[in-house]
């Protein structure tokens, strides 16, 4: 097999004190010209020598991750750990993942999104966050972690969470400050978005919106075109569809309205 990249002398220290190798490109292939200065990796193992893929501008790949296949991998993001990157997939700008996130298929995550520990994005979904953080400006860490799947065609925005064993599925939409976790389920056209929260083995599906502090919880099912707004919680075995709006109230057990926060609702069919 013909090399299609070498290693130069050119180095750099990376993530974890590590030596990083700029890399130029040994011959044509995809939109690559020999010649080409690429980015900065640790090994000659972080970026596979068969397909299209490629390490960019002054993105770094260390440790045991690999790039392969189609994907590129450009700007200023960093992979490290042992992570995967592959199929048409596209990691760039600042993203940063560690630990062994997979991104593949036509996925892409940009922005600021830090992805960590056993998570994976695929299908088509985007991710492009920001870090969380408290009010003193301290990192929260992960947008994306845990065994988490973001795959279909959803979009992970802004200071999103997605933690635990959650799946984000369809054309779902998470954004601003909202947390799925736990075992939650967000499919279909759904959106969580400001400080909204979906948790437990909770399911949001249809055209559902969560906004506001809502929370859906325990084995909860929110679907149709109801809206979840203000603080209302709904929890237990509650299932709530159809096109409704439910603001500052709490549904718990069989979908029972248990108590009404500030005494305005509409919760008409």
């Amino acid at each position: 097999m013909l090399f299609k990249f070498y290693m130069t002398d050119e180095t750099k220290m990376g993530p974890s004190a590590v030596t990083l190798h700029r890399i130029v490109a040994a011959r044509d292939f995809g939109n690559v010209k020999r010649g080409d200065f690429g980015g900065w990796i640790e090994r000659a193992e972080n970026l596979s020598q068969s397909g299209n893929c490629w390490i960019a501008e002054n993105a770094i790949v260390t440790g045991e991750s690999i790039v392969s296949e189609d994907a590129l991998v450009k700007e200023s993001a960093i992979v490290e750990g042992s992570c995967r990157v592959f199929g048409d997939a596209v990691v760039g700008e600042q993203a940063h993942l560690k630990g062994s996130v997979y991104v593949y298929d036509h996925a892409e995550v940009g922005a600021d999104s830090f992805l960590g520990e056993q998570s994976s994005v695929y299908g088509n979904a985007t991710v492009f966050c920001v870090p969380r953080s408290t009010n003193s400006g301290k990192s929260c860490g992960y947008n994306i972690a845990g065994h988490a799947m973001i795959r279909g065609h959803a979009m992970i925005r802004g200071r999103a969470s997605i933690r635990g064993k959650a799946v984000i599925d369809g054309e779902a939409t998470i954004s601003e400050s909202a947390r799925v976790f736990e075992n939650a389920h967000v499919d279909g056209n759904a959106a969580i978005r400001g400080a909204a929260s979906a948790s437990g083995d909770a399911w949001v599906t249809g055209d559902a919106v969560v906004r506001d502090r809502a929370g859906v919880a325990g084995t909860a099912h929110v679907g149709g075109k109801t809206i979840l707004s203000g603080r209302t919680v709904v929890t237990g075995r509650a299932e709530r569809f159809g096109k409704c709006e439910i603001r500052d109230f709490n549904v718990s057990g069989d979908g029972s309205l248990v108590y009404n926060r500030k005494s305005e609702a509409n919760v008409g069919a």
